[in-house]
């Protein structure tokens, strides 16, 4: 029993880390884009947004669409 508990504990945690909150997945893209809004030239604020709007994506946030991450990235590309 007691090694069945040590194999069924980290299996637990692998999938609770899965979870997406995706409240705090749009405070952080807001916060994002307000500081890219703020300096709309600077190419790791562009890829900070994206990357927190590409979170809302991955976890499966309502609203949050893979063609809208596409195109932001495009827009910090072109920086």
């Amino acid at each position: 029993m007691k090694y069945l508990i040590m194999l069924v504990l980290p299996l637990g945690l692998l999938f609770m880390g899965g979870c997406v909150d995706c409240d705090q997945v749009t405070e952080d893209y807001t916060a994002a884009a307000s500081t890219y809004a703020s300096n709309a030239t600077s190419a790791s604020d562009c890829d900070a947004m994206v990357d927190a709007y590409q979170e809302g994506v991955d976890g499966g946030c309502d609203g949050y669409e893979q063609s809208l991450a596409d195109g932001l990235q495009s827009g910090c590309d072109d920086l």
